[in-house]
């Protein structure tokens, strides 16, 4: 098992309360941990690479990864953008290829 599906799977299961509810803030940083982990690797970047790309401090991705932060808006859509803008230009090459 690779280092990123153990770490994946550590926030893979957010325990429910006695009641069976899930709490929400740690499913959402969960949930989010998750997927950006997986679009993080799947592109073949470092964390360093993705904080450089997205325009913040490597400690907001390596904090967001381990579902210790909750990402602000700003965060969100600049992170979105570092994988858009890699998604445009991936296709855009396979194109002109």
């Amino acid at each position: 098992m690779s280092q990123a599906s153990k770490h994946i799977q550590t926030f893979t299961c957010v325990k429910p309360d006695t009641s069976g509810n899930i709490p929400a803030l740690e499913y959402a940083r969960a949930s989010l941990a998750r997927k950006l982990i997986i679009q993080r690797k799947a592109r073949g970047w470092s964390q360093a690479e993705l904080a450089r790309k997205a325009g913040v401090r490597i400690e907001t991705i390596n904090r967001l990864e381990k579902a210790k932060h909750t990402a602000d808006p700003v965060t969100v859509r600049k992170i979105e953008a570092a994988f858009e803008i890699h998604r445009r230009r991936t296709s855009n090459a396979r194109k002109a290829g």
